[in-house]
């Protein structure tokens, strides 16, 4: 039976041909809501719900996944919130080592001055005093040296500072209050401070897992704990508008273009698109086209508008493209009427190439490519 090469082209198209959710990474810059009032230090975090969540990284660790890691401020301190799922609670440690353990972390240096200091701040759900532990030290970039604060398994005994630990049955979670004059600043609306969130993972006690190889990567990190202080990404003090970013699962959906996601050289490449889940509001649509090795190609931006109940597709004009296999990606950041953010992304795999008739035998006498 005769095979047609085009049909061979197709059905691999097809097969590649991909719609779906991709994560959102970091922006790099986080932000502290604005709260009419402090919040109860417990440890118990139902009022933080809607505040914009610190992107922290992935690591593949099996018992260890961020699942709250959020700011806020008031006129004298600046609040943290974070929980942790992590059914092994592993920290023997003595104050001076509480983060060779399971452990909360988050340094943060002055915007004001040289700053040539930053705070750091320890919260362990257990140490080698049987006890949650919370450790506070102050230290000098240049040259090095460590001034420790507060140690201690009790209640804060430094003016304005306030910190609790509470544990559930798979998780434990941290509530800090810090006040600016520990870190020697009067706030105000738009005031940036590099900072950096770490949560230390550990599932045994019978070995050193660091002294043992491959511990260091058991840790989530808003980001890299290694980098100076200068390269530190910032959070910036918001006003109370600012909220959690919705991140919409399988949101943006491609639909497929017939044949099977193939275009040919003299044909404008064009997807159509719907936007599911999404709020009413209006805000962009980012579209990214990269080739088979992952060179950017193309890149466009359009405007959307989402309406209630709105069923219309939308059409993404991409142009004409070289003969060659692409990956499209999109991204939709929308604003809702209520001024809250939704993010959501999907993806597809589409070729440019000359759709003919021709035997596989034609085909491989003539030195064909795809590409």
């Amino acid at each position: 039976m005769k095979r047609y090469i085009s049909t061979l082209i197709r059905i691999a198209a097809a097969l590649v041909a991909v719609s779906g959710l991709c994560h959102a990474e970091a922006s790099g810059r986080a932000v502290a809501r604005r709260m009419t009032e402090a919040p109860v230090v417990d440890g118990v975090l139902t009022e933080w719900n809607t505040f914009p969540q610190v992107e922290m990284t992935e690591p593949a660790v099996p018992d260890l996944k961020v699942e709250r890691s959020v700011l806020g401020w008031t006129d004298d301190a600046l609040h943290v919130a974070f929980r942790v799922m992590d059914k092994a609670v592993v920290n023997n440690e003595k104050f001076d080592r509480l983060d060779n353990g399971d452990c909360f972390e988050i340094r943060i240096v002055s915007p004001v001055g040289n700053r040539n200091t930053f705070l750091r701040v320890l919260v362990a759900p257990s140490s080698a005093e049987g006890h949650s532990a919370c450790v506070v030290k102050r230290r000098t970039i240049n040259p090095k040296k460590t001034e420790t604060l507060l140690a201690t398994t009790e209640p804060s005994t430094l003016e304005g500072f306030e910190w609790a630990l509470s544990r559930a049955e798979r998780s434990w979670s941290v509530e800090l209050s810090i006040p600016f004059s520990m870190l020697e600043v009067k706030p105000e609306k738009g005031l940036s401070f590099p900072f950096v969130m770490v949560v230390w993972d550990r599932d045994r006690d019978d070995i050193d897992e660091w002294a043992a190889g491959g511990g260091w990567h058991k840790r989530s990190e808003s980001s890299n704990q290694k980098a100076r202080p200068s390269q530190w990404p910032t959070f910036t003090l918001a006003d109370e508008n600012v909220f959690e970013t919705v991140k919409i699962s399988s949101g943006v959906r491609i639909g497929h273009h017939r044949p099977c996601n193939l275009f040919i050289p003299s044909e404008d490449v064009a997807f159509k698109f719907t936007l599911k889940s999404f709020p009413e509001g209006s805000g962009t649509v980012e579209a990214v086209i990269k080739d088979g090795f992952g060179v950017e190609r193309k890149r466009s931006t359009m405007d959307v508008v989402v309406e209630p109940k709105m069923s219309d597709e939308f059409t993404l004009e991409l142009g004409r493209l070289d003969r060659g296999y692409y990956e499209l990606s999109l991204s939709a950041d929308i604003k809702g009427v209520d001024g809250r953010n939704a993010i959501g992304a999907g993806s597809a795999s589409f070729g440019v190439i000359e759709q003919t008739d021709i035997s596989s035998e034609a085909f491989l006498k003539e030195d064909r490519r795809f590409g």
